[in-house]
């Protein structure tokens, strides 16, 4: 029962082959995005609910890679936990001002979370002097 295993470039060019992205976003804006079809082949053989799935990765890779660049071109970035967070700020939400209880879970609507105080859209880096706690629901709303 001899299996050969595929080496390293074999490997890799299996799972490139596998993430290989079928669309990508080309332009647009919210509601309106256009898309260009990067493998003909595979986007033919998608169904309609498929194809709507694609979109909607195709959309979060583009939202997660301008975030990204937001976040670099804001400054330093630091590591940081929900707990460090939540220890200095003795678990009380920032924005209602009620207590925060550490064992709920998302997406329960009272579970901890971490609130920038700056915004990264707005310029704020991820840093441990630009959040706060806050309970999820009210993190959302504001």
């Amino acid at each position: 029962m001899s299996q050969e295993r595929p080496t390293t470039v074999q490997g890799d060019e299996r799972n490139r082959e596998v993430r290989r992205h079928v669309i990508e976003v080309s332009g647009g804006r919210p509601g309106q995005w256009t898309f260009d079809v990067l493998d003909q082949n595979r986007w033919s053989r998608l169904t309609e609910e498929e194809r709507k799935a694609e979109r909607h990765r195709a959309i979060k890779r583009r939202q997660n890679r301008r975030r990204a660049q937001r976040m670099r071109e804001n400054g330093p970035r630091e590591r940081y936990t929900l707990v460090e967070v939540g220890d200095r700020d003795g678990w009380r939400c920032v924005i209602c001002h009620s207590a925060v209880n550490r064992e709920f879970r998302p997406p329960h609507h009272c579970s901890p979370s971490v609130h920038h105080l700056l915004e990264i859209v707005a310029g704020g880096s991820d840093t441990l002097n630009n959040v706060a706690l806050a309970h999820q629901f009210c993190d959302s709303d504001s």
